[in-house]
Parts: structure tokens; C-alpha cells; sequence
């Protein structure tokens, strides 16, 4: 997979280390550190010396075993590689616990879906990544410059992204801030892709779902209905709706196709029960590479 320079994304920055922990999330912070340490190609000693320092500023620290013990749980890992795979595992239990599909969205309605809005831009980012797609996912993501999208694309760990002692998320989300937005594929990539094709999909995961010939909030209105109501929290259905900046929403379902001929079937079926609800859609959008618009980073213009 290709790997991301952080210096084309912004100035490179050391990962931000956790203080003032109290008993029971000590671990679990000593855990993300040194998965993002190792991650950067810190050896033995310099991450071990890290913890310690973390450690010390814990109430109460951590016996020094336990220390270690943080630092052996990623020994197994080469530094520098596999990143994003310490990462996803370091975030998993996170994923799974807030599993519930986000609204990240300026406008909604609390009492029938969980608004995020409140959040900031990185935290929506996250709990996005968070609810689409599997810590070790692969996530393909775009700027777009002018109305165009350019030829080259990032690949990250969704763990990665998801890890908040990483920076990279921010990093992406001030890249798009600074463009005209920030895009994702909308289904997992393959570990060695390279270009945004549909032979490079590695799973047929989320249909996107998008309307823009009707006023926005009747979109979300018929959304939530469709596949909020009818048990989109019980069926794990409905993953996340992301404001695209006024003009529409973009609505991610989950599919359990095998391949590319169960998603396409799927996506019809969608389709088929948004129009026939009253919601008509771009069926434009059951490429399985599709873009949507990724939530936080804002429209420069």
C-alpha cells in the first residue's frame, strides 16, 4: 500500500502524548501510545522511555511491569511497518463500542438519531471512519481543487485515522479545509492499491445513497424514515448521514455483498425502496468506488 507523506499533508508533528490519565484508562492510553510510537519506527528503548514519561504523569502510575508489558505488546511489530495494522488493533475495542451510526450533520434531530454535530471537525471525522469501515480497512481519500479532482489519492488504515494520538487525520481534514473538501472512497481499498478503480475495491461494504432534487431537509427527513425507523439501528443498516455543504446529504448503508455482482443487486434494491418512499436518487452512485464527501473538512470557497 502506498504509504503517506505527511509532509505533502502538512508539517510533520510528534504524537501527542497522554497525562494526567486516572485509573482505569491507563492502559488503554499506555496501549495507543505505544502503538502510535511504533508506528513512527521508534525502537525499543526510545518507546519504552516514552511510557515511562507518560506513565509518570499518571494518578497513580502504573507498576513499572505493566510498563513494560505495554511496550512487549507491540514488539512484535517492526517499527515503521505495519502501521496502520498496530493502529486498527489499538482502536478496535473503541470501534466496537461506538459502533452507533453518527449524524455529522449541523442540522437533525437528536431524540431519533445521534447528532454529532456538537463535536469538532476531527471528532466528527472519526466517529465517520469509525462507523463506515473496519480498523483495518483501507481508506482512499481525495482533495478536490477548483470543481476538479486531482490524479493522485492518499491510502491510511481506517485504524490509523481512527487513533486519536495519531495526527494524520487532523492533517487531512486541514488539507481538505484548505481545498475545496476532503473525499473517501465509500468501500474499502485493497492493501496494494494504488488507483482509484473498482478492480482495487477489497470489499463490497457501503452503498451511498444521495439526493439533490429536493430541499435538503426533506432529504434527511426521508432518510430517516426509510432506514432509521424501520430498524436501522437494531440491523446496523444505517451507518452515518454527512452534510455535503447544503445542497444534500450523502446516506451510508451497509450491504453484505460478497462481490461485485451482490453489490450492484443490493444497490438496486436500495434505490428501488428510496424511489418508492419518495426519495429520488442518483443511481449514479452504486459505483463501488464512488466518492462521498468526507466529514469536517469544510468548503474552502
Amino acid at each position: 500500500m502506498p504509504r503517506i507523506d505527511l509532509d505533502a499533508v502538512g508539517e510533520r508533528r510528534g504524537p501527542e502524548v497522554p497525562t494526567g490519565v486516572g485509573r482505569g484508562g491507563r492502559n488503554d492510553a499506555l496501549f495507543r501510545l505505544a502503538a502510535s510510537l511504533r508506528a513512527r519506527g521508534y525502537g525499543d528503548d526510545e518507546l519504552l522511555a516514552e511510557l515511562f514519561a507518560a506513565n509518570a504523569t499518571f494518578d497513580p502510575p502504573l507498576p513499572d511491569r505493566e510498563v513494560v508489558g505495554r511496550a512487549m505488546s507491540v514488539r512484535r511489530y517492526e517499527p515503521g511497518t505495519s502501521s496502520g495494522a498496530v493502529a486498527g488493533r489499538a482502536v478496535a475495542r473503541q470501534a466496537r463500542e461506538s459502533w452507533s451510526p453518527p449524524l455529522v450533520a449541523r442540522v437533525g434531530r437528536p431524540e431519533r438519531f445521534s447528532d454529532k454535530s456538537g463535536m469538532s471537525p476531527v471528532e466528527q471525522a472519526r466517529m465517520w471512519v469509525m462507523s463506515c469501515f473496519d480498523p483495518e480497512d483501507v481508506v482512499c481519500l481525495c482533495t478536490r481543487v477548483r470543481g476538479h479532482f486531482p490524479r493522485s489519492e492518499w491510502y491510511a488504515y481506517a485504524g490509523q485515522l481512527a487513533t486519536p494520538t495519531d495526527p494524520l487525520l487532523r492533517r487531512m481534514v486541514e488539507a481538505g479545509s484548505r481545498a475545496d473538501g476532503l473525499f473517501a472512497v465509500v468501500n474499502p481499498m485493497r492493501d496494494d492499491a494504488s488507483t482509484r478503480t473498482n478492480a482495487d475495491v477489497a470489499r463490497h461494504r457501503n452503498i451511498l445513497v444521495e439526493s439533490d432534487e429536493m430541499a435538503p431537509d426533506e432529504q434527511l427527513e426521508r432518510m430517516l424514515s426509510i432506514f432509521w425507523d424501520k430498524g436501522g439501528r437494531r440491523d446496523g443498516v444505517l451507518r452515518a448521514i454527512v452534510d455535503s455543504g447544503g445542497k444534500s446529504y450523502h446516506c451510508i448503508i451497509r450491504t453484505q455483498a460478497r462481490n461485485r455482482s451482490d453489490y450492484a443487486v443490493d444497490a438496486k434494491f436500495i434505490y428501488d425502496l428510496c424511489d418508492h418512499n419518495g426519495l429520488p436518487v442518483d443511481r449514479k452512485c452504486a459505483n463501488p468506488t464512488r466518492l462521498t464527501r468526507f466529514p469536517g473538512a469544510m468548503r474552502a470557497n
